[in-house]
């Protein structure tokens, strides 16, 4: 840990301008000190406080992340900082994140690349979604209220999980819900553990814009 503290530990970290949606290198560069990662929550505040909200969820974004802030910070205390190379991972450049309620099981045992998605998209002014069915499970509801914006489960929702099922044939009705949600976003990135079977209700979706992350 010492080592991480001298002068060498202070580098250059890829990182979203203020405003642009998560991105990674491309959008600019902040100076982050890595042994300290509430430096790199720290100017994800300073940005929620100063930054105006030009959509039309402006006035929940901001508590919404200041939230997610909060969790990110409590699991750092817990399972230690984010390494450089977590936080500098290239991401898709889009307006939404939406974690698969699985994912939230990984975040609260301090799943790194889970942390890093969630604290990269706080940063680069993304929403964070996460589907109503997360709230079936009891141990997760907390979570997701803590992380996000829980994103209702509707009927146009549920009609486009219906055609999700019919043309990747599949009977997995969470996961198309799931899918539905992050469908409806003009750019989304889809977090989840299911390699094969998101990855084939979202080629269903015949959306441009949609891509899946796993850990």
């Amino acid at each position: 840990m010492n080592t991480l503290r001298n002068s060498r530990s202070r580098k250059t970290m890829a990182w979203p301008r203020l405003g642009s949606p998560f991105a990674g290198a491309a959008h600019g560069r902040i100076d982050v000190t890595y042994d300290i990662e509430s430096r790199l929550l720290g100017s994800v505040i300073d940005f929620i406080k100063h930054r105006r909200q030009p959509d039309a969820n402006a006035s929940q974004q901001p508590n919404t992340a200041s939230n997610a802030v909060t969790y990110l910070a409590t699991l750092s205390e817990a399972y230690g900082p984010l390494t450089p190379g977590a936080l500098a991972e290239q991401t898709p450049a889009v307006a939404a994140l939406v974690l698969d309620p699985t994912i939230l099981a990984d975040l609260a045992r301090g799943s790194v690349r889970a942390r890093a998605h969630l604290a990269r998209a706080i940063g680069g002014r993304a929403r964070v979604l996460i589907p109503a069915t997360a709230l079936l499970d009891a141990k997760l509801s907390p979570i997701a209220e803590a992380v996000g914006t829980i994103a209702p489960i509707d009927a146009d929702v549920a009609r486009k999980a219906g055609e999700l099922i019919a043309r990747a044939r599949l009977t997995m009705p969470l996961d198309a819900l799931t899918v539905a949600v992050a469908a409806r976003e003009p750019s989304a990135a889809l977090l989840t553990t299911d390699r094969v079977g998101m990855a084939a209700l979202a080629r269903a979706a015949r959306h441009p814009a949609l891509h899946i992350l796993t850990l």
